[in-house]
């Protein structure tokens, strides 16, 4: 996935804009935390079809970004499975 691309630059903005910004764990538990960073709910490596999917990416602050991987082996932790089994892509 090259993160530098237009398209992706494009999409990230729009994502982030339309959560307003926040972080969407964060709300979750009421929290207004700044979002910085666009997460791949399905990751873009193992799921290529739904990489640019808007219904995919989930505006995150980098600290919940950070907790939704193993940062060691890439896999996605409890917490992003979480988010994996409530967001079915459409058919």
């Amino acid at each position: 996935m090259n993160y530098k691309s237009r398209r992706w630059r494009h999409l990230r903005a729009g994502v982030l804009r339309d959560a307003q910004y926040m972080c969407q764990e964060g709300l979750r538990y009421g929290r207004a935390v700044p979002a910085t960073t666009v997460h791949h709910i399905w990751p873009a490596d193992k799921y290529p079809e739904y990489r640019f999917a808007r219904w995919n990416l989930l505006a995150l602050s980098s600290e919940a970004h950070d907790a939704m991987h193993d940062r060691t082996t890439g896999q996605l932790t409890p917490l992003g499975e979480y988010w994996r089994r409530k967001t079915i892509p459409p058919t």
